[in-house]
């Protein structure tokens, strides 16, 4: 049996704003996380995962710029490089496996040069944005006989925020982006 997985699971119940980041579905898989804060005390960041526009229906415009993008895998469904250049601003993180990364290169060496390229159980931090933030990837592939995405080759990727409190806990929040994958072991035991 074959799932597509968009799961947004949130381990807490604030943000590093404290809030629980906005989910604005897209498209199939594309979907914007809008973080931000009641105050005016941080900046909002928007983070996009797997930003298509399959239909030619534009619906990018008006969209915020991205601070941070995330590509599971190289099928058009996931992947657009023309979307991903429309909402690239210098300051862009992007992550992404590695043929992800070779076609962003090649399509545009600068936008090339702001991927971080992971591999299964990889991860990533950046603490100098408003917040902190972990991206880890994790296994995405279907089982059976003739899977459309193999084992080992693309990512599903566990995102997590984390900010220093006024309280003595730190404030976080986990979001697993599955990508196109079937249940799999790894989702049992290792995320």
């Amino acid at each position: 049996m074959k799932f597509l997985f968009l799961t947004f699971f949130a381990a807490a119940s604030a943000s590093a704003f404290g809030v629980l980041p906005k989910i604005t579905p897209i498209e199939h898989a594309s979907v914007l996380l809008t973080y931000s804060t009641p105050s005016s005390e941080q900046p909002t960041f928007y983070f996009y995962s797997d930003p298509v526009d399959q239909k030619s229906r534009n619906i990018f415009d008006g969209l915020p710029l991205a601070d941070m993008i995330v590509i599971t895998h190289s099928h058009p469904d996931h992947f657009s490089p023309p979307i991903i250049a429309k909402l690239f601003q210098p300051t862009t993180l992007l992550v992404a496996p590695a043929d992800v990364a070779a076609a962003l290169t090649a399509f545009n060496e600068t936008i090339g040069q702001r991927v971080n390229v992971l591999a299964n159980f990889q991860k990533v931090s950046f603490d100098h944005l408003p917040f902190a933030v972990t991206i880890n990837a994790v296994p995405m592939y279907n089982t059976g006989s003739n899977p459309h995405h193999p084992k080992g080759k693309w990512n599903g990727y566990v995102v997590q925020t984390t900010t220093a409190s006024t309280t003595a806990t730190p404030t976080a929040t986990t979001i697993y982006l599955s990508g196109d994958t079937s249940h799999i072991p790894e989702m049992d035991n290792n995320f």
